[in-house]
């Protein structure tokens, strides 16, 4: 643990008033670089953190240090600001090229150095009309935290005749959702098949970023294919009888082929726990069908080839005819 005269420990603003602290060890202390919006308005600041497990959950910052309040400053180049407190912070060596949570750059108050870091541009938090992403970050050891979002897919896919494209079917997940939750009420899809959800998120926020994902990302490459099925009784006398052509000919359907099951998971990630994700969403789907029919095609052939010669073969022929449509 260092000792050091913290940056914003030497007078911090708080709502009773400025509070005088002397020296101690704050190792945990975290100052963000961020770009703020204001009703349009964009803005820069510095935002100070005593302790960063304090920052993680959307509060307000212990300090703000204002760099400009009629645009966005460029990180990248050396920044300094003047904090409320009275301390002073400066920046240099930023990179918007890095990933979040590697190393880029270094800062310093004049009483001690910290290491900075990319951040994930997502919020920090809010305050009334204005709403704050952090861009950057500075502390003495590396606290990154971003969310990483993943979609799984199941391999085993069935093939709806017929069907709704993935877009289309996924879009029906904003008929079940209320606030950041779903109801699990299946949803025809076509084919006589349906889709039902469930899902759980901290905001309705995130729920409908999730949704849209779905729909967006995942939806379209599934889309109706054609098919075309060779006939199941090519050289039968029954071909050749006009009320099995249904039976015999070629068919082509227009088929849609969706993974059985899929999942959407937003975890949180953290730098100085990277073996650790915390799960904060989750959005998963199933696709249900009616059983397919049991039987056999050969058993189909045979119906439809010996109706030629039994007595009454038109009823039998379309008996035949539909046992053949059904083993398609």
């Amino acid at each position: 643990m260092r000792s050091h005269l913290s940056s914003m420990a030497i007078a911090m603003v708080s709502v009773a008033g400025a509070v005088t602290l002397g020296p101690r060890d704050i190792p945990n202390e975290i100052i963000y670089m961020s770009n703020c919006d204001t009703k349009g308005v964009l803005s820069s600041e510095m935002s100070y953190y005593k302790d960063y497990t304090n920052s993680r959950a959307g509060q307000q910052p212990e300090d703000i240090a204002v760099l400009n309040n009629l645009g966005t400053v460029v990180w990248e180049a050396p920044v300094g600001g003047n904090f409320k407190s009275g301390v002073s912070f400066t920046a240099k060596g930023l990179d918007i090229n890095k990933n979040p949570g590697e190393q880029c750059g270094s800062g310093s108050n004049g009483f001690a150095s910290f290491t900075c870091f990319r951040e994930q541009d997502v919020l920090l938090y809010r305050d009334g009309d204005k709403t704050c992403n952090k861009i950057y970050s500075c502390s003495h050891s590396n606290h990154v935290e971003w969310t990483q979002t993943q979609a799984s897919l199941s391999s085993d896919i069935v093939k709806i005749k017929d069907g709704h494209s993935g877009t289309d079917a996924f879009n029906t997940i904003f008929s079940v959702i209320s606030g950041n939750h779903c109801s699990d009420a299946p949803q025809d899809i076509g084919g006589k098949c349906h889709i039902s959800f469930t899902c759980q998120a901290p905001s309705d926020e995130i729920l409908a970023a999730m949704a849209n994902y779905l729909v967006q990302a995942v939806g379209p490459p599934i889309h109706p294919e054609t098919v075309v099925t060779p006939p199941t009784c090519s050289g039968s006398i029954a071909c050749l009888r006009e009320a099995l052509t249904p039976c015999c000919s070629q068919k082509v359907d227009q088929v849609a082929s969706f993974p059985s099951t899929g999942k959407i998971d937003v975890f949180n990630r953290f730098a100085d726990d990277p073996t650790h994700p915390s799960l904060q969403a989750s959005l998963s789907y199933q696709v249900t069908c009616p059983a397919p029919p049991k039987c056999d095609l050969a058993i189909c052939g045979f119906f439809a080839g010996a109706i030629g010669a039994i007595p009454g073969f038109g009823i039998l022929g379309l008996i035949g005819a539909a046992v053949c449509l059904d083993c398609r």
